[in-house]
């Protein structure tokens, strides 16, 4: 995405962070992966993937499980994914 893109959630997307959102939301808030991916995320989950993200860019990987531990499994799983995919394109661009 790109910076002052307009953003049209697409029809029939839902957060995934968990089975049942209650109450469901009408605000989605995109997260590219860095597969190019785009997940619609929750802005309760959104916060805590930007904030987790940012705590892997600090450390240049993940935090010790007291820190890690603290966010929700769905934005933990979504972060490391995201990290994994991140350093695996790095390494094929040789940066």
């Amino acid at each position: 995405m790109t910076r002052g893109q307009a953003l049209t959630v697409p029809a029939g997307v839902s957060c995934q962070c968990v089975k049942n959102h209650n109450p469901q939301t009408s605000k989605l808030i995109p997260w590219e992966m860095a597969s190019g991916t785009v997940m619609w995320l929750c802005p309760t989950t959104w916060y805590c993937v930007k904030e987790l993200y940012g705590i892997f860019e600090e450390l240049n990987g993940e935090p010790v499980p007291a820190i890690f531990g603290r966010y929700p499994l769905f934005a933990r799983r979504l972060v490391k994914l995201h990290w994994t995919q991140k350093k695996a394109k790095e390494g094929r661009n040789g940066r």
